[in-house]
């Protein structure tokens, strides 16, 4: 442990003396080390300062947010969330000033755009009150040029999968069947992927559910090819994932004779559960379609360990964390 104080103090004082990618290494090792119980998460907790206020590089970043993920597939439906979030908008507030939102992408290299598009990304999921009102002035520019004529999104390129996100989230209605007319006239695939994206994030569970019916039917306006990317998308939204499993357990032959590659949604839920009776529910699920899994039986076996481990990481890890989250917050606030 000694030795990794020393890199810490080393990086809160002058990081420029270690490469930026053995910075990226660092971070990625520390976390990984934190989820074996190697080392305390507080340790982690501890470098945060350093990569909220010195840290500018693509590659060390993309490390921590990445190890973000996990504490936000973990964290995203108990009463800790709301610390995670403004963990995250405080942690992400000096390189959200950074991006110039006007700027033309080509002004920037390949690694600034992924970061901007990241911290972006972060910012609207954990509801940075300036991405929402940027994404909502966009969005409504866009519905205004629409009924002139225009057809052409004025959300920028590079942002417009989180604005969308974000969009349908803390919008209503009117929005969501701008965005799903969007989807049904877009012959772009990239587009088509960044539309359906979007229309997964509302809150609504009558039209999450509306979207999960339309994906398995083949004379809606989902196109078969699109179908599996539904079920995942509508399956990383915290309030998607069981409708989605609600699906697989009383649908599960037709969902596999309909769509390829099912075993990724397989995957995306499991990515999320972490509770005994969830546990439960994918044993019963097993049991009941253990014999027609076909090409998705190593999946959900690989499911059902990853939720055990989620289960684990929990009972040791989520009071610990929930301290963490909370004393970095009202640290942060004084």
């Amino acid at each position: 442990m000694r030795n990794w104080q020393l890199l810490a103090n080393q990086l809160k004082s002058n990081p420029s003396v270690i490469a930026v990618l053995n910075r990226a290494q660092i971070l990625d090792d520390c976390y990984s080390l934190a989820k074996s119980l190697m080392i305390p998460y507080a340790f982690v907790f501890s470098l945060t300062e350093y990569v909220r206020k010195i840290e500018n590089q693509f590659s060390p970043w993309q490390a921590f947010l990445n190890a973000l993920q996990h504490l936000f597939n973990m964290l995203q439906l108990t009463p800790s969330y709301t610390y995670f979030q403004s963990y995250v908008r405080r942690l992400i507030q000096k390189q959200y000033q950074r991006i110039n939102f006007e700027l033309d992408d080509s002004f920037n290299t390949f690694q600034e755009s992924l970061h901007n598009q990241a911290i972006v990304s972060w910012a609207c999921s954990s509801n940075h009150g300036d991405c929402i009102r940027k994404s909502q002035k966009y969005f409504q520019k866009w519905m205004e040029d629409d009924s002139s004529g225009s057809k052409m999104s004025s959300v920028p390129v590079n942002f417009r999968k989180p604005m969308y996100c974000s969009i349908i989230e803390n919008g209503g209605k009117t929005e969501w069947d701008f965005l799903w007319k969007k989807y049904v006239d877009s012959d772009t695939p990239t587009e088509t992927k960044t539309l359906i994206q979007g229309l997964a994030c509302s809150k609504d569970l009558i039209i999450l559910n509306k979207l999960l019916e339309l994906a398995l039917n083949p004379d809606s306006e989902i196109r078969q090819q699109d179908g599996v990317l539904v079920l995942k998308e509508v399956a990383i939204n915290p309030l998607g994932k069981d409708l989605v499993f609600n699906l697989l357990q009383t649908n599960w032959t037709r969902v596999q004779n309909y769509l390829s590659n099912v075993d990724i949604v397989v995957g995306v839920i499991g990515d999320q559960y972490n509770t005994v009776e969830q546990l439960h529910q994918l044993l019963r699920f097993k049991a009941k379609y253990g014999s027609d899994f076909g090409p998705s039986q190593r999946s959900v076996y690989q499911t059902i360990e990853k939720v055990k481990s989620n289960i684990q990481w929990m009972s040791i890890n989520y009071k610990s964390i929930s301290n963490l989250l909370k004393e970095y917050v009202n640290y942060g606030s004084r």
